[in-house]
């Protein structure tokens, strides 16, 4: 039986008239007795006594009537349930950022600009180690990457949008004896421990680090530790400082001292240039007119 069929023989069924069937659903007559001919002979048993005027149900054509009349009806009812179903249906947006950004605070913004134009979706937040970012990406953990622009520009199944320069600092405790002198310079540093976090690039950080410090003069002793946290729970606790970014600064509070240094980190958006999601483009959006007027303080 095809569709067609059944929808003919319910509406035959109902009108007791093949005429009147096919007055219905705009076809000819002997189309209506065709379809329901062919349905006959498919199951095996007449359908309906025919008259000159009229279509009466036989039994088994009564019996198959209830079957499929339950059937559409259900089908109908399955249909509504789905509809009402993907009314309510809530999308999920995954945003992986990077270890130690507080500052973050962006995220707030852009969701309360989101939620006047998408009706229902729900944001979760993820914290990873800045080289765990892509993999994560790539493995469909996350939906977009706030991480730094290093070596994303290379990946060719990545979009990635710039959104700010974040200025880079020289991060030490409030107990630590430079405290309180002004006038401090990366030189004033040279003889301390810097900590930093532990990376599958881990040559490539201590070469930026050498980098940062060069300039004024010295080549700093390194310390890698397990990520972020720990790098500050070092640099609290006096066992040296660290290089890192005003965001990251801002996750300690006034518990940790800082100078600026000349140079900046540069902070991007990442995601899959094939990706599905339909927050993905919404959130990249509502980020972009976010950032082009915001300024940060420092």
């Amino acid at each position: 039986m095809n569709d067609l069929q059944i929808e003919y023989f319910l509406a035959a069924a109902e009108h007791m008239s093949f005429t009147k069937t096919a007055n219905e659903k705009f076809v000819s007559q002997p189309a209506v007795s065709k379809q329901i001919s062919a349905m006959e002979s498919e199951l095996g048993v007449e359908l309906f006594v025919r008259g000159h005027n009229s279509a009466k149900l036989t039994q088994a054509g009564w019996m198959f009537h209830e079957y499929y009349k339950k059937q559409r009806q259900e089908m109908e009812l399955l249909k509504q349930q789905i509809r009402e179903n993907e009314k309510e249906k809530v999308l999920d947006l995954h945003i992986g950022c990077g270890s130690g950004w507080t500052r973050a605070d962006f995220f707030s913004k852009v969701i309360k600009q989101m939620e006047e134009k998408q009706a229902k979706f729900r944001v979760c937040l993820q914290s990873y180690a800045f080289h765990q970012i892509i993999p994560a990406l790539n493995k469909n953990e996350i939906d977009i990457g706030i991480t730094l622009n290093t070596d994303i520009e290379l990946r060719p199944k990545l979009d990635i949008m710039v959104l700010t320069e974040v200025p880079q600092v020289i991060l030490y405790s409030q107990e630590h004896p430079l405290a309180g002198k002004q006038g401090l310079t990366p030189y004033d540093f040279r003889k301390e421990l810097f900590f930093v976090p532990q990376s599958d690039r881990a040559t490539y950080i201590v070469d930026l680090v050498n980098g940062f410090c060069e300039p004024y003069g010295f080549l700093p002793r390194i310390q890698s530790v397990r990520n972020t946290e720990s790098l500050l729970m070092n640099v609290h606790n006096g066992l040296g400082v660290a290089i890192t970014d005003f965001w990251t600064h801002q996750m300690g509070g006034r518990q940790y001292l800082y100078i600026l240094l000349e140079s900046t980190h540069t902070i991007t958006a990442v995601w899959q240039r094939n990706e599905s999601n339909p927050l993905v483009p919404i959130f990249i959006r509502e980020l972009k007119e976010l950032f082009s007027n915001l300024r940060y303080e420092v």
